[in-house]
């Protein structure tokens, strides 16, 4: 895939150089660049989710994305070399045969094979990773989880949101990831890269948000919490664990 990326960009560029376009030949453009935007999205979130040390679930989900991408980086060579294809209505543009692989259900915690990291950030889990509080606190997470299933779903809209490109890992102004959140599970830090909706919060260009799903509380009586939390989010050395006998201060 990453080959096939390269070339593709490589393609793209005399296409991008030239000038002194017709309004059809620009319209032809636009589709191809449409195009690669889409395929390296998907090839950008096989790679993401590639370097995370990956469960064989999320293996399976990186290899319907993968050939997706390659299928379209496949079709965008094609059409950089013959723009006229890709008529002004996109009609002519021959389209790669749909990926079909078998719906992967999400496994849930109590089966064989659950990954309690499955809501973290990569670098949280490599942070993490030999401290016994942070596995016992995942623990805690999942068993009072009234809901783990709609807990993955809204994941699972978050991570469709990322491979279509309409979010992005956030970052500050001199373009470092702000990286995840301060509080247990340490979730991404996301932006918006254009409107969309994500479990019932509508978010705008550029706003910050994380996925806040949290027991800090519940045995003091406060309600299990998932939820797209938006802010200006800024980086902290500070970290807890959602103690279920504390309340909650975010």
């Amino acid at each position: 895939m990453r080959a096939v990326r390269e070339h593709a960009q490589a393609a793209l560029h005399p296409l991008n150089r030239t000038t002194d376009l017709t309004e059809e030949q620009e319209a032809q453009r636009n589709v191809v660049r449409q195009l690669f935007a889409a395929a390296t999205s998907k090839a950008r979130y096989a790679d993401d989710m590639h370097s995370r040390n990956p469960s064989r679930e999320v293996h399976e989900r990186i290899e319907e994305q993968v050939k997706v991408a390659i299928e379209q980086l496949f079709l965008l060579g094609q059409l950089a070399a013959m723009p006229n294809l890709a008529s002004k209505r996109n009609a002519a543009v021959p389209r790669p045969a749909p990926v079909t692989a078998p719906a992967q259900r999400r496994r849930l915690p109590h089966e064989p094979g659950f990954d309690r990291w499955c809501l973290s950030n990569h670098n949280a889990r490599m942070a993490f990773r030999d401290d016994p509080e942070a596995h016992e606190a995942l623990k805690t997470l999942w068993r009072l989880d009234p809901d783990p299933a709609k807990t993955l779903q809204l994941k699972a809209d978050i991570d469709a949101a990322y491979t279509r490109g309409d979010i992005s890992l956030a970052s500050d102004r001199a373009g470092t990831p702000l990286g995840f959140f301060f509080c247990c599970p340490w979730s991404n830090i996301y932006v918006a890269l254009r409107p969309v909706t994500l479990g019932d919060v509508p978010l705008a260009p550029l706003q910050q948000f994380v996925l806040d799903v949290t027991a800090e509380g519940t045995n003091l009586g406060v309600p299990f919490r998932r939820q797209i939390k938006t802010g200006n989010f800024k980086p902290t050395d500070r970290h807890e664990y959602g103690d279920p006998d504390e309340a909650p201060d975010h």
